[in-house]
């Protein structure tokens, strides 16, 4: 056999040595059989780098709209057999009823986040058909505040002493927006990207995330904020497993949904991820031992919530903002938000009982000598008990399409009804009552307001 033969036999034998998938190492709580049909597969799979042998990146694991008693448990098994320190966001209406396994999470080392309360975009949220405002600054301040006493309440007081204390939106919304949302924010006022051409996105979304009064407002009630560099798409219909009749999972979609979360966490970009699944999810309660032990198997390195913090990489690519990079962020573009959101000397920003009053639903209106409702008006318009001018992007941002002109009205008139031929007098009526010449539902505040007597 000369020379040039005995290298290409080498080279193809090592070659092939390379593609194959190694042995791994299976605990317990693991389906062998399973893990090894995934490392199979991924050696097989043509990702972005070929086979997927090996893989040297740092993970930090993310679980989001927990906890749930029969998925959280197991998924903090798993967690625990191989310490491995994750980050639970929790949405806190799951609160008090997963009060123990959020204590439990804390107590075996895991960092846990807030996820707001009610699981609701916090600026805009596109649907099939539209984008829409979403949470008012007055609700977004409650909901965040909830949050706070509700973990605070699980834990005992322990949540609010981490450090750093992490924030995540609820569909990402407040940090990273679809384009047709951050569209819609730049017609509508709310975030001014004149400096950026229209074609640079990073550009556009550093703005938004500068000027982000979401993001401000998590920030003075002492949060950083945490998005993700990998999506699991555990969520998605076409990633997830396949159900069986009998309510279990398919195993061959098990094995591709497990080889594709795995690909994408090694092919996702820098030296650290930031990993995002949903602890709600009983997939992820099944195959979370197997995908754990073929992620270290392949190489794989899992860092806690600290060590993630830390990198350079994720908060330069603002993976994680600081509490200090986002109050940073309206110097940077040299503008001002509110003001409000700044807790007031002496309070603890975890402070739920410091939230303000929720505001009335009603303006009085000098000129009509009557209170106006929400989101009526004419040149300026009810937001939030104060009168604001139309143009202002608050007006947009609390009431959307809703905003209503006011009939100008001679103080105490009275109303027209198809049902008496007689006018109804001021404060007269049964499921609507007739204020200053307008019709205003009896359930509606306003009613007692106006007339006191009735």
């Amino acid at each position: 056999m000369g020379l040039p033969t005995f290298l290409i036999m080498c080279l193809a034998w090592t070659t092939t040595a390379l593609a194959q998938p190694r042995s791994c190492a299976f605990r317990a709580d693991s389906d062998r059989a399973l893990g090894e049909a995934v490392l199979a597969a991924l050696g097989r799979n043509h990702g972005e780098s070929g086979p997927l042998t090996a893989c040297s990146k740092r993970v930090h694991l993310t679980f989001d709209d927990g906890p749930v008693a029969a998925t959280t448990t197991p998924i903090l098994n798993a967690l625990r057999a191989r310490n491995i320190k994750a980050t639970f966001f929790v949405s806190t209406t799951k609160l008090p009823a997963g009060n123990a396994l959020v204590a439990r999470a804390m107590d075996e080392g895991h960092a846990v986040g807030s996820h707001g309360h009610e699981h609701t975009s916090y600026d805009v949220q596109r649907s099939e058909t539209r984008v829409s405002p979403t949470l008012s600054d007055v609700q977004q301040r409650r909901q965040i505040a909830q949050s706070v006493q509700l973990l605070n309440g699980a834990t005992g007081g322990r949540f609010g002493q981490q450090r750093p204390r992490l924030f995540r939106f609820p569909y990402g919304r407040g940090f990273g927006p679809s384009r047709p949302e951050l569209d819609y924010m730049e017609r509508t006022g709310q975030v001014n990207t004149s400096r950026c051409a229209r074609d640079n996105w990073s550009c556009r979304m550093e703005v938004y995330r500068n000027t982000s009064l979401a993001l401000q407002r998590i920030a003075a009630q002492g949060f950083g904020h945490m998005f993700w560099s990998h999506d699991s798409k555990d969520s998605e219909t076409a990633t997830a497993p396949v159900r069986t009749p009998s309510g279990g999972y398919e195993r061959e979609s098990l094995a591709r949904y497990t080889r594709q979360a795995l690909q994408g966490m090694c092919e996702a970009p820098g030296a650290t991820v930031v990993s995002l699944f949903h602890d709600i999810h009983p997939f992820n309660a099944q195959v979370m031992p197997v995908m754990l032990d073929v992620a270290r198997c392949l190489g794989v390195t899992f860092v806690d919530s600290a060590a993630a913090t830390s990198d350079a990489s994720l908060q330069n690519r603002l993976i994680y903002m600081s509490r200090e990079r986002i109050q940073q962020g309206p110097t940077r573009e040299g503008v001002q938000v509110l003001e409000e959101v700044v807790p007031r000397a002496g309070i603890p920003p975890t402070c739920a009982s410091c939230e303000r009053a929720p505001a009335p639903t009603t303006c009085p209106s000098p000129h009509l000598n009557a209170n106006i409702l929400a989101c009526t008006g004419g040149s300026s318009v009810c937001v939030e008990g104060r009168l604001i001018p139309r143009g202002n992007p608050q007006v947009a941002e609390v009431c959307g399409d809703e905003v209503r002109e006011t009939v100008r009205v001679t103080p105490r008139a009275s109303c027209r009804s198809d049902y008496r031929a007689a006018p109804f007098a001021h404060c007269e009526g049964e499921t609507s009552v007739c204020l200053h010449g307008m019709w205003v539902r009896a359930a509606d505040p306003l009613v007692q307001l106006v007339c006191p007597d009735r």
